[in-house]
Protein backbone atom coordinates (compact mmCIF):
# COMPACT_ATOMS: atom_id res chain seq x y z
CA UNK A 1 0.00 0.00 0.00
CA UNK A 2 1.16 3.53 -0.80
CA UNK A 3 0.82 6.79 1.14
CA UNK A 4 1.85 9.82 -0.96
CA UNK A 5 2.64 12.73 1.37
CA UNK A 6 4.45 15.61 -0.30
CA UNK A 7 5.67 18.69 1.52
CA UNK A 8 4.16 21.47 -0.53
CA UNK A 9 0.56 22.60 -0.76
CA UNK A 10 -0.75 25.85 -2.19
CA UNK A 11 -3.92 25.72 -0.12
CA UNK A 12 -2.38 24.75 3.25
CA UNK A 13 1.43 24.85 3.57
CA UNK A 14 2.88 21.70 5.21
CA UNK A 15 -0.64 20.38 5.76
CA UNK A 16 0.42 16.72 6.09
CA UNK A 17 2.34 17.69 9.25
CA UNK A 18 -0.27 20.09 10.60
CA UNK A 19 -1.94 19.02 13.83
CA UNK A 20 -5.58 17.95 13.76
CA UNK A 21 -6.83 17.43 17.30
CA UNK A 22 -3.22 17.25 18.48
CA UNK A 23 -2.00 14.70 15.92
CA UNK A 24 -0.26 15.28 12.55
CA UNK A 25 -2.65 14.84 9.64
CA UNK A 26 -0.41 12.12 8.16
CA UNK A 27 -0.67 10.06 11.34
CA UNK A 28 -4.36 9.25 10.84
CA UNK A 29 -3.56 7.48 7.59
CA UNK A 30 -0.43 5.86 9.04
CA UNK A 31 -2.50 4.47 11.91
CA UNK A 32 -4.95 2.83 9.52
CA UNK A 33 -2.11 1.47 7.38
CA UNK A 34 -0.35 -0.02 10.42
CA UNK A 35 -3.64 -1.52 11.61
CA UNK A 36 -4.28 -3.28 8.29
CA UNK A 37 -0.91 -4.06 6.69
CA UNK A 38 2.49 -5.45 7.69
CA UNK A 39 5.11 -2.73 8.05
CA UNK A 40 7.13 -4.11 5.14
CA UNK A 41 4.13 -3.65 2.79
CA UNK A 42 3.55 0.03 3.62
CA UNK A 43 5.25 2.57 1.34
CA UNK A 44 5.50 6.29 2.14
CA UNK A 45 6.58 8.61 -0.68
CA UNK A 46 7.52 12.17 0.26
CA UNK A 47 9.91 15.04 -0.43
CA UNK A 48 9.55 16.24 3.18
CA UNK A 49 12.44 15.15 5.48
CA UNK A 50 10.20 15.45 8.56
CA UNK A 51 7.56 13.15 7.06
CA UNK A 52 10.21 10.66 5.97
CA UNK A 53 11.63 10.66 9.50
CA UNK A 54 8.17 10.12 10.99
CA UNK A 55 7.61 7.12 8.73
CA UNK A 56 10.98 5.64 9.65
CA UNK A 57 10.31 6.24 13.35
CA UNK A 58 7.09 4.24 12.93
CA UNK A 59 9.21 1.31 11.81
CA UNK A 60 8.36 1.41 8.12
CA UNK A 61 10.89 -0.19 5.80
CA UNK A 62 9.76 1.33 2.49
CA UNK A 63 10.32 5.08 2.81
CA UNK A 64 10.93 6.77 -0.54
CA UNK A 65 12.54 10.18 -0.89
CA UNK A 66 10.50 11.59 -3.74
CA UNK A 67 12.38 13.91 -6.14
CA UNK A 68 11.31 17.54 -6.42
CA UNK A 69 10.30 16.94 -10.05
CA UNK A 70 7.52 14.66 -8.78
CA UNK A 71 6.39 16.86 -5.91
CA UNK A 72 4.60 19.77 -7.59
CA UNK A 73 0.88 20.53 -7.62
CA UNK A 74 0.67 19.68 -11.32
CA UNK A 75 2.34 16.26 -11.15
CA UNK A 76 -0.13 13.46 -12.01
CA UNK A 77 -0.54 10.95 -9.20
CA UNK A 78 0.12 8.10 -11.61
CA UNK A 79 3.71 9.34 -12.04
CA UNK A 80 4.14 9.19 -8.27
CA UNK A 81 2.76 5.65 -8.27
CA UNK A 82 5.10 4.53 -11.05
CA UNK A 83 8.08 6.06 -9.23
CA UNK A 84 7.18 4.31 -5.99
CA UNK A 85 6.66 0.93 -7.66
CA UNK A 86 10.09 1.23 -9.27
CA UNK A 87 11.69 1.62 -5.84
CA UNK A 88 10.09 -1.22 -3.88
CA UNK A 89 11.22 -4.85 -3.81
CA UNK A 90 9.77 -7.30 -6.30
CA UNK A 91 7.70 -9.36 -6.77
CA UNK A 92 4.92 -6.83 -6.52
CA UNK A 93 1.49 -7.80 -5.16
CA UNK A 94 -1.47 -8.05 -7.52
CA UNK A 95 -3.18 -4.99 -6.09
CA UNK A 96 -2.03 -1.62 -4.79
CA UNK A 97 -4.08 0.60 -2.52
CA UNK A 98 -3.32 4.32 -2.36
CA UNK A 99 -4.41 6.22 0.74
CA UNK A 100 -3.96 9.99 0.76
CA UNK A 101 -3.28 11.70 4.11
CA UNK A 102 -5.80 14.41 3.25
CA UNK A 103 -8.69 12.04 4.09
CA UNK A 104 -8.43 11.66 7.89
CA UNK A 105 -12.06 10.56 8.36
CA UNK A 106 -11.69 7.45 6.20
CA UNK A 107 -11.90 4.35 8.39
CA UNK A 108 -10.08 1.04 8.33
CA UNK A 109 -13.43 -0.58 7.56
CA UNK A 110 -13.72 1.58 4.44
CA UNK A 111 -10.41 0.19 3.19
CA UNK A 112 -11.44 -3.40 3.91
CA UNK A 113 -14.95 -3.05 2.47
CA UNK A 114 -13.68 -1.38 -0.71
CA UNK A 115 -11.16 -4.18 -1.21
CA UNK A 116 -14.03 -6.67 -1.11
CA UNK A 117 -15.43 -5.09 -4.30
CA UNK A 118 -12.42 -6.19 -6.37
CA UNK A 119 -12.97 -9.13 -8.69
CA UNK A 120 -11.46 -10.58 -11.89
CA UNK A 121 -13.85 -8.33 -13.83
CA UNK A 122 -12.87 -5.15 -11.93
CA UNK A 123 -9.60 -3.32 -12.62
CA UNK A 124 -9.93 -0.75 -9.84
CA UNK A 125 -12.10 0.37 -6.95
CA UNK A 126 -12.26 4.08 -6.10
CA UNK A 127 -14.00 5.77 -3.20
CA UNK A 128 -16.72 8.28 -4.03
CA UNK A 129 -19.55 10.24 -2.48
CA UNK A 130 -22.94 10.90 -4.02
CA UNK A 131 -22.75 13.98 -6.24
CA UNK A 132 -24.73 16.93 -4.96
CA UNK A 133 -24.04 19.18 -7.95
CA UNK A 134 -24.86 17.97 -11.43
CA UNK A 135 -23.94 19.65 -14.74
CA UNK A 136 -27.06 20.92 -16.47
CA UNK A 137 -29.19 20.59 -13.35
CA UNK A 138 -27.71 22.97 -10.77
CA UNK A 139 -24.16 23.49 -12.09
CA UNK A 140 -23.55 25.73 -15.11
CA UNK A 141 -20.69 27.23 -17.10
CA UNK A 142 -20.71 30.81 -18.33
CA UNK A 143 -21.49 31.86 -21.89
CA UNK A 144 -19.29 34.42 -23.74
CA UNK A 145 -21.41 37.24 -22.31
CA UNK A 146 -20.70 36.11 -18.76
CA UNK A 147 -24.18 34.76 -18.11
CA UNK A 148 -25.09 31.27 -17.01
CA UNK A 149 -25.15 28.90 -19.97
CA UNK A 150 -28.36 26.96 -19.42
CA UNK A 151 -28.93 24.07 -21.78
CA UNK A 152 -32.28 22.32 -22.24
CA UNK A 153 -32.61 19.84 -19.40
CA UNK A 154 -32.82 16.15 -20.12
CA UNK A 155 -34.58 15.61 -16.80
CA UNK A 156 -36.47 18.27 -14.90
CA UNK A 157 -36.65 16.40 -11.60
CA UNK A 158 -33.58 15.48 -9.55
CA UNK A 159 -35.01 12.04 -8.81
CA UNK A 160 -35.32 11.32 -12.54
CA UNK A 161 -31.61 11.82 -13.21
CA UNK A 162 -29.04 9.05 -13.25
CA UNK A 163 -27.05 8.45 -10.07
CA UNK A 164 -23.83 10.46 -10.15
CA UNK A 165 -20.75 10.32 -7.96
CA UNK A 166 -17.78 12.52 -7.08
CA UNK A 167 -14.32 11.09 -6.39
CA UNK A 168 -13.46 11.83 -2.77
CA UNK A 169 -9.75 10.96 -2.94
CA UNK A 170 -9.80 8.65 0.09
CA UNK A 171 -9.17 5.18 -1.39
CA UNK A 172 -7.82 3.90 -4.70
CA UNK A 173 -7.47 0.15 -5.19
CA UNK A 174 -5.87 -0.80 -8.51
CA UNK A 175 -4.49 -3.88 -10.20
CA UNK A 176 -0.81 -3.08 -10.67
CA UNK A 177 -0.48 -4.84 -14.03
CA UNK A 178 -3.26 -2.65 -15.44
CA UNK A 179 -1.88 0.72 -14.37
CA UNK A 180 1.82 0.49 -15.19
CA UNK A 181 1.40 2.08 -18.62
CA UNK A 182 -1.41 4.51 -17.78
CA UNK A 183 -1.37 8.24 -17.13
CA UNK A 184 -4.49 8.12 -14.95
CA UNK A 185 -6.46 5.46 -13.12
CA UNK A 186 -9.54 6.84 -14.86
CA UNK A 187 -8.25 5.41 -18.15
CA UNK A 188 -9.23 1.95 -16.91
CA UNK A 189 -12.38 0.41 -18.35
CA UNK A 190 -13.89 -1.23 -15.26
CA UNK A 191 -13.82 1.00 -12.17
CA UNK A 192 -16.08 0.03 -9.28
CA UNK A 193 -17.26 2.86 -6.98
CA UNK A 194 -17.17 2.50 -3.23
CA UNK A 195 -19.61 5.08 -1.85
CA UNK A 196 -18.81 6.84 1.43
CA UNK A 197 -20.91 9.32 3.42
CA UNK A 198 -20.14 13.03 3.18
CA UNK A 199 -18.26 13.39 6.48
CA UNK A 200 -15.91 10.45 5.86
CA UNK A 201 -15.42 11.79 2.32
CA UNK A 202 -13.91 15.11 3.43
CA UNK A 203 -10.70 15.73 1.45
CA UNK A 204 -8.67 18.56 3.01
CA UNK A 205 -7.43 20.89 0.30
CA UNK A 206 -8.15 24.42 1.54
CA UNK A 207 -8.17 26.31 4.81
CA UNK A 208 -11.96 26.13 4.72
CA UNK A 209 -11.71 22.33 4.48
CA UNK A 210 -9.38 22.35 7.48
CA UNK A 211 -11.82 24.36 9.56
CA UNK A 212 -14.57 21.91 8.64
CA UNK A 213 -12.26 19.02 9.61
CA UNK A 214 -11.72 20.62 13.01
CA UNK A 215 -15.48 20.76 13.51
CA UNK A 216 -15.94 17.12 12.47
CA UNK A 217 -13.02 16.02 14.62
CA UNK A 218 -14.31 17.88 17.66
CA UNK A 219 -17.67 16.17 17.10
CA UNK A 220 -16.06 12.72 17.33
CA UNK A 221 -15.94 11.64 13.71
CA UNK A 222 -12.24 10.73 13.54
CA UNK A 223 -11.59 6.99 13.17
CA UNK A 224 -10.65 5.10 16.32
CA UNK A 225 -7.88 2.99 14.78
Amino acid sequence: MLIPARMGSKGIPFKNRRLLQGKPLLQYTLDIALHLFPKDRIVVSSDDPEILQSAQSAGLEQVINRPKALSGDDVPMMQVIHHALAHVPHPLPEFLVLLQPTSPFRSAKDVVDSYALLSPQVQAVVSVRSAKDLPGYNTFALNPEGHLKVEPLLALQRQDMLDAYTLNGAIYWMRIADVMQLKSILELHTIQPYCMPVIRSLDIDTEEDWQLAEIFAHSGYLPKS
